[in-house]
């Protein structure tokens, strides 16, 4: 399976350079890492990128410093979905587009196989915006990073979010934390990611840190208990206890969808609130009363010092 992984480029490709040069370097660098730990895998626990320039999206320049992506503008707008398993997500970048988003962010689900991550993330990465792509309890880790560089090394905008796991974007920084807490969440088993208590309050502190009084996103597949979003069927909690006492100094925490309701619209207020990210699982999904419930995207706006956002309905494919 790693060798599967550092040999995703190809024999017969021409060999990346630049940016793509360097995922592959992080890709190779983290793997041999990993090898020495015990499963599943420390995904939280990977070396950062290494530092120069990054991908240029538009007017915005991306740079690696610190380890941290940084890149300046006023506004940021944020796409944070999850669960696409590996649909091929027809249509839905002209709707990102259309948004106008300079980052998109997947929280876990898009595939549980090669074939499948590459539909799902290849249906997502675009030339148009960073995307960011966060593995979550069903991914086998080492496809997922094989499966991100392959398309980094073809010249798209997307980093891997184990490894990526702060940008500072201007208006707002956005932080990950990929996996989850207990190995027996993982789908995935021992190729799963997981993280544990101290790379969490880690991550948080640096988050906080770095975004003093702006806006900030903690994203990960995991949800912590800290209010409705965190619901699953029939209202059982579903939600971390443990993570969300960790976020509790954060503007928002963003997870991967429970019951794949689209996210209530909502601005950031004083405390610490955890939203849902769009699901978009190609099979049919129902609320508790039997209403279908569609496909989504959550957007999160940060502009002028606020956060807000909204889940945007799909129309089912």
């Amino acid at each position: 399976m790693l060798g599967l992984a550092v040999g995703c480029g190809g024999t017969n490709a021409p060999p990346p350079t630049g940016a793509a040069a360097a995922a592959v370097a992080d890709l190779r660098a983290a793997l041999d890492q990993a090898a020495e730990v015990t499963a599943p895998w420390r995904c939280a626990a990977q070396p950062r990128p290494t530092d120069g320039p990054g991908p240029t999206v538009g007017t915005r320049v991306w740079r690696v410093e610190g380890g941290v992506l940084t890149s300046a503008g006023q506004a940021l707008v944020v796409a944070v979905v999850a669960d696409a398993h590996g649909d091929p997500l027809i249509g839905l970048r002209d709707r990102l587009a259309a948004a106008r988003v300079d980052v998109v962010v997947s929280l876990g689900g898009m595939g549980e196989t090669a074939p499948a991550l590459a539909a799902s993330l290849g249906g997502l990465a675009d030339g148009r915006w960073l995307t960011v792509a966060v593995p979550g309890a069903s991914e086998p880790w080492p496809l997922h990073r094989a499966e991100v560089a392959r398309l980094a090394a073809a010249g798209l905008p997307i980093v891997d979010g184990a490894a990526a796991r702060v940008l500072d974007a201007g208006p707002a920084v956005v932080a990950t934390l990929p996996g989850e807490p207990h190995a027996g969440w993982l789908a995935a088993g021992d190729d799963g990611c997981g993280h544990d208590a101290d790379e969490a309050a880690a991550v948080v502190a640096e988050l906080a840190a770095r975004a003093g009084k702006r806006p900030s996103v903690l994203a990960s597949p995991a949800a912590p208990r800290l209010g409705d979003s965190d619901r699953g069927v029939a209202g059982v909690g579903a939600g971390d206890r443990a993570l969300a006492a960790t976020a509790t100094d954060l503007t928002l925490f963003v997870h991967a969808p429970i019951d794949g309701r689209p996210a209530r619209a909502g601005e950031a207020r004083r405390v610490a609130t955890a939203i849902a990210a769009g699901s978009l699982d190609p099979l049919p999904r129902f609320a508790d009363d039997g209403a279908p419930v569609p496909p989504s995207v959550t957007l999160l706006v940060f502009e002028r010092g606020q956060a807000t956002w909204r889940g945007v309905p799909l129309t089912p494919r």
